[in-house]
């Protein structure tokens, strides 16, 4: 019912437009390039930038998660099913679905607090690439406006408000493995000054799994916004559904010994499904901003990673304590086998919104002020135990109230070649855990101040130099912070904090022509815990303080009129402190990303990106790695008129690597003993997709 909403809305909209084939009554075409534009005198940061428009369109990408990938070192991969949110990678964070990576979407959060499946869960799946205008994103916990999560980085995702070089949006796109896209979008002015934007997408993958992933999703935006000489402000709805089946990372010694083909399956029932309907609204001017957002979301997962490893303790925890004992556990051992796929469910409403103010102390100081509010009324976040998609044992089920109160303050300066900025923020963050096993509620509390400083100086109209410090931070499960047992053997839990502080710090220089953009970037990143939550287990894993230095090269080079190209190249060393200074297992060490677009005639497009994944330590003393992984995806688009025709070669080189890989214990059903063993998810082979499009 949401989605034929939506459609009438759009149909109105493109009935609405003007379509008139004359180019002088046509729309105003709105170029944001992004990498091509000058950052010197604008950005605080060697590490900060923005992608536009221009470097979007024709970006050949398999899911989208992908649009990430444009902040230089980001890797976005998947070891699951395509409905669920990717794994994120960067400055040597396994960032999991976004522990330590904000993300926002025309200013609603994407990060999913104590959510079902990891902390920080963000999904995606809810953007349409096409209606993105720009991603403007920064690294590393020096900017106070933006706090939790933002550890490594954070990204500021805005739609357009009207669509980029026309009235109306139809695409139709097919590929491989049973890919199927439809898009339809329209633009118009309601009132002068004031503009309507609508669009619905519906997408379809099989992919190319013995068990088909059977991938629905749908998704539809509607925005009305407007502007005046003194104020801009913008109203936003947006829905999201999805379900598919998906085959999680598999044990590579099925795979080794033949027994079990690269893209088989152990659990066929494994998938989920998830809705996502938000709502949010904005108005600036007068140095003033306000924001406000409602979200409405509800998830469900069914995921086995180890097969027959833990079931007889889902068997065991269901015995009084009495009965507890080795014979019970071969008891366990000896009942039917059900296997240790699992159910993580999480129903929820988000409320929040920001406000700041900027206003003068002179011709040379300015001064932000900020706060900010969220509350998540999560109604149910639990974890069964299931076979078939049947639950048989309760593991968790919890009701969770988080609430944010949220401030800072942030004094500029600009004195000619040299800027600068000083900030300080805090964070609380309130919760409440109402547990169905009653000794793991519980009420928890706790502040966080976070003080920043950053220094650019202009060498010449080319150079520019900066240095960068902040301490931020990001939250751990409410669960983690009230838990007193474990909920499978029962034995006393250790409460982790609320907050994990994080330090870090760069030096950056850039060097820029009207032609050529580059920089450089040398970091550190402390984290005091990377205590987290693990949604797959229903406890805390304790994993230490880490340490972690790099460094970031990245370069965009416009060659001329019709050929530009970019190369990105990050280098991370992650530790966790202590005398051993252990590894991180998955902080990925190396990444190398480029491109090279050619416009040679008009209306013609080549866009060929590159990515290389350099080999992770999967354990703490680096014994076992995983393989390195490179990847080429090529774009050909032709457009004619109003008609637009593309072919995308995805995996272009057809490789066979992981997309992603993990090292630890599974036990298979003939198996008695666990086997510590590399699980991997393969990349999907070379696919092509094609699709036509019209421009109304």
């Amino acid at each position: 019912m949401t989605f034929v909403v939506f459609s009438l809305l759009l149909t109105a909209s493109v009935t609405n437009a003007n379509i008139d084939t004359d180019t002088d009554n046509a729309p105003e075409l709105i170029e944001v390039s992004g990498r091509a534009l000058d950052t010197i005198g604008e950005v605080l940061a060697g590490s900060s930038g923005t992608v536009g428009y221009e470097d979007l369109k024709n970006r050949p990408i398999s899911r989208v998660g992908e649009i990430l990938e444009v902040v230089p070192g980001l890797v976005a991969t998947q070891h699951s099913g395509t409905g669920k949110a990717n794994q994120f990678f960067l400055r040597g964070f396994n960032l999991d679905h976004g522990t330590d990576f904000a993300t926002t979407i025309d200013g609603v959060p994407l990060n999913m607090r104590s959510h079902g499946h990891g902390q920080g869960y963000t999904d995606l799946n809810i953007l349409i690439p096409e209606l993105v205008e720009r991603v403007d994103f920064e690294k590393g916990p020096y900017h106070a406006d933006v706090g939790d999560f933002a550890t490594a980085g954070n990204a500021r995702i805005r739609t357009y408000n009207r669509l980029n070089g026309g009235n109306g949006l139809a695409r139709v796109t097919h590929g491989s493995y049973g890919y199927g896209r439809a898009l339809l979008a329209g633009s118009f002015d309601l009132f002068d000054n004031v503009q309507v934007l609508a669009a619905v997408e519906e997408e379809r993958f099989d992919g190319p799994f013995e068990v088909p992933e059977d991938f629905k999703k749908q998704n539809g935006l509607f925005n009305v916004s407007g502007q005046t000489s003194e104020l801009d402000w913008r109203i936003n709805l947006s829905g999201y559904e999805a379900n598919w089946r998906a085959t999680d990372q598999i044990p590579l010694r099925l795979v080794e010994a033949g027994e079990l083909d690269l893209f088989g399956s152990i659990d066929p029932d494994l998938g989920g499904s998830t809705e996502r309907y938000s709502a949010s609204a904005e108005i600036s001017g007068w140095g003033a901003r306000v924001s406000g957002y409602f979200v409405d979301y509800d998830f469900q997962l069914f995921s086995n990673f180890t097969y027959f490893l833990n079931e007889p303790f889902f068997f065991f925890s269901q015995l009084p304590p009495e009965k507890r004992s080795l014979n019970a556990v071969t008891a366990a051992h000896a009942q039917p086998q059900r296997g240790d796929e699992i159910e993580q469910v999480d129903r929820r409403q988000v409320y929040g919104g920001d406000l700041s103010y900027v206003f003068a102390l002179g011709q040379q100081v300015d001064l932000e002020l900020g706060a900010a509010y969220r509350h998540d009324d999560i109604s149910e976040v639990g974890l069964h135990g299931t076979a078939s998609r049947v639950r048989h044992t309760l593991v968790r089920d919890d009701v969770v109230s988080s609430t944010s109160y949220s401030g800072y303050a942030i004094a500029r300066g600009d004195f000619g070649r040299l800027r600068l900025e000083a900030g300080l923020r805090s964070d609380t963050l309130d919760v409440e855990v109402t547990a169905a096993r009653p000794k793991n509620s519980g009420e928890a509390r706790e502040t966080i101040w976070s003080p920043s400083a950053s220094l650019a100086y202009r060498l010449s109209d080319r150079v520019e130099l900066y240095a960068n410090y902040g301490e931020g931070f990001h939250s751990n499960d409410a669960r983690g912070a009230t838990i007193t047992i474990e909920p499978l053997t029962r034995i006393p839990a250790e409460q982790v904090p609320l907050l994990a502080k994080s330090r870090g710090a760069e030096l950056g220089v850039r060097y820029e022509t009207s032609s050529l953009k580059t920089a450089f970037v040398g970091f550190w990143l402390n984290l005091d815990s990377e205590l987290v939550y693990v949604g797959d287990a229903g406890t805390v894993e304790a994993q230490g303080g880490s340490r972690r230095f790099g460094f970031e090269a990245s370069a965009f080079w416009q060659m001329n009129e019709w050929a530009n190209v970019f190369v990105n190249y990050a280098l991370t060393r992650a530790r966790f402190r202590g005398e051993q200074e252990d590894r991180i297992p998955n902080a990925v060490p190396s990444v190398l990303s480029a491109g090279l677009k050619l416009e040679p005639i008009a209306g013609i497009t080549s866009n060929l990106i590159l990515r290389h994944v350099g080999s992770a330590p999967l354990n703490e003393d680096g014994s076992v790695t995983s393989n390195t992984t490179t990847t080429l995806n090529w774009g050909g688009f032709y457009e004619h008129g109003r008609l637009r025709f593309g072919v995308e070669v995805l995996n272009l080189l057809n490789s066979r690597a992981s997309d992603i890989s993990y090292f630890f214990e599974s036990r298979l059903e003939n198996e008695r003993n666990p086997v510590a063993d590399v699980h991997a998810h393969p990349l999907v082979p070379r696919q092509v997709r094609v699709s036509i499009g019209l421009i109304i």
